[in-house]
Order: C-alpha cells, then structure tokens, then sequence
C-alpha cells in the first residue's frame, strides 16, 4: 500500500477497516502510528511510518470507515521544538 498509492489526485482512494489497513501496512512495510490528530468534522488523521522511511496517512472517518488519503517514501521525523514562554535571559 504505502509504495501504491502518491497522492488523491493521481489515484482513486482506498478505503477499509481500520484494523486491517495497519495489520497489512506492518506486516509490509513494518509501518506503525507515529502521530494522530482530529480533523473539523470529527475524522481522524494518523500518520505511520517505518525505519526504512515508508509512510502512510490514513483518515478514519465518524462512521468507521478508514481511507488512504497519501504514502510515500523518505519519511523524516523532526525533533519537536519547545516554543520558549518569553526572551532568553
């Protein structure tokens, strides 16, 4: 799936049970959630990704359903930042 599938507009969306998009998505490409987040509408996006840079975002939406909606390769992981509460002393 994560080398399948470059963007919405080249290809028509896969959609699933969420369940058996990340069993498959780890048993091939050994990709797992790395970050999760909430859409307006109450879906949800979550980002896997994989050692060897494989990566995935899912959307599952209110009623269950799951869809591909983007993957790819060369995934980086960034350090998070800490944003300071004022000036450096």
């Amino acid at each position: 799936m994560a080398t399948s599938f470059t963007s919405v507009a080249e290809a028509q969306q896969v959609c699933g049970k969420r369940a058996e998009f990340v069993t498959r998505l780890d048993a091939t490409y050994k990709e797992t959630t790395s970050g999760i987040g909430l859409i307006n509408n109450g879906a949800v996006i979550e980002v896997l990704t994989s050692m060897k840079g494989s990566w995935t975002i899912l959307m599952t939406k209110t009623d269950g359903m799951s869809c591909v909606v983007a993957s790819g390769q060369a995934w980086e992981s960034v350090p998070k930042q800490i944003a300071s509460a004022g000036p450096a002393a």
